[in-house]
C-alpha cells in the first residue's frame, strides 16, 4: 500500500509526464517505505514457513502483489529521476 501511495506522491508533484521537480524528502521517505515493506514481506514469508501456514494460493497472491508494487515503485523511481526529460 506505501508503494501506491508514493507513486501517487511522485505523480502530483513531477505530473504525469514526469518533468516537474520532486522534493529530496519525499524521495528519502519513498527509500525508507519500500525498504521497511520489502523486509516486512520476507519477514512474513518466513514465518509462514516456519509455521506451516503457507499455502499455494498465499504463495500466488505474494507474488502478484510483489510484481505489482515493484512496477509502481519502478515507475514512481523513474519519475524520482525524471527519466523522461530531455
Amino acid at each position: 500500500m506505501n508503494v501506491i501511495l508514493i507513486n501517487i506522491l511522485c505523480n502530483i508533484y513531477g505530473g504525469l509526464d514526469g518533468k516537474g521537480k520532486i522534493p529530496g524528502s519525499i524521495c528519502i521517505i519513498s527509500a525508507i517505505l519500500y525498504f521497511s515493506y520489502h523486509l516486512l514481506d520476507l519477514m512474513d514469508g518466513k514465518h509462514a514457513r516456519n509455521t506451516k501456514a503457507s499455502s499455494p494460493l498465499g504463495l500466488l497472491m505474494d507474488h502478484g502483489c510483489d510484481a505489482l508494487t515493484t512496477f509502481l515503485f519502478l515507475m514512481s523511481f523513474g519519475n524520482m529521476i525524471q527519466l523522461s526529460k530531455k
